[in-house]
């Protein structure tokens, strides 16, 4: 079961989603918010403990946390 939000930036109102939430679970696979480097795209991706994270859109391994928009850059995010 998962729940469907969306990722809003408060300082520029860029918004992506609706996103499919994942619920926790301890010791399994655990769901990454992530930004690629290489095409600025923003992704959900569930991953094993461990498991490398490689953009769903250009197979780059240039890809960290979605820590700050893709479109201002600024970092007040928050889900609704």
């Amino acid at each position: 079961m998962s729940l469907t939000q969306h990722l809003l930036c408060d300082d520029c109102g860029w918004v992506w989603g609706p996103v499919g939430v994942q619920p926790w679970v301890p010791d399994g696979p655990s769901q990454q918010w992530l930004l690629c480097r290489a095409c600025n795209q923003p992704q959900a991706q569930v991953l094993d403990i461990g498991e490398p994270a490689l953009c769903v859109h250009c197979v780059s391994d240039d890809i960290g946390p979605l820590d700050h928009c893709p479109a201002c850059a600024g970092r007040d995010l928050r889900w609704i």
